[in-house]
């Protein structure tokens, strides 16, 4: 099994921070995958993906969303893979970096943005937005906001 975390940052226009890919024509929220050499938890492998992919420093709040999956081009390769999991994080910019500047104004530049990234966008949640995975459609800021402050997760698997 794979393991990953995503991180689902809002600005204050309540705007979802969106990347897409090298090779990709979708968008999909910044993160990565466990580094098991670094014998990271969770909310540290959160920081560190932000960190390298956007040059951002953050602070994790709650887990919304989990989703399994295994992927492929075919059938038969999705068959052959193992499965991922990937847990989405509400997170904020830390106090440190969000009192210099609007977090919309912000600038983007991590160790690994020009090699991983194509694109980074402020983009508003909702059905039009072509983000995957495809369940985050359902959700707008408002909703993710009141799971936040319920607590509440979401498990979502397409195995």
């Amino acid at each position: 099994m794979k393991i990953t975390v995503r991180a689902l940052l809002f600005n204050e226009k309540n705007e979802l921070l969106v990347v897409q890919h090298r090779k990709s024509n979708f968008w999909a929220l910044p993160g990565g995958k466990i580094e098991e050499s670094l014998k990271e938890d969770l909310k540290s492998c959160v920081i560190r993906e932000m960190f390298e992919e956007l040059g951002i420093k953050i602070k994790v709040k709650n887990l919304l969303f989990i989703h399994e999956f295994k992927w492929g081009k075919t059938k038969k390769d999705t068959e052959k893979n193992d499965v991922t999991t990937e847990l989405f994080f509400l997170v904020k910019i830390s106090e440190n970096d969000a009192n210099t500047q609007k977090i919309s104004e912000m600038q983007f530049s991590g160790e690994f943005t020009e090699k991983e990234l194509n694109k980074i966008s402020w983009q508003i949640l909702d059905k039009n937005l072509n983000i995957k995975p495809n369940f985050l459609k359902q959700y707008s800021y408002e909703k993710i906001i009141e799971m936040n402050n319920k607590n509440s997760t979401q498990y979502f698997s397409y195995i």
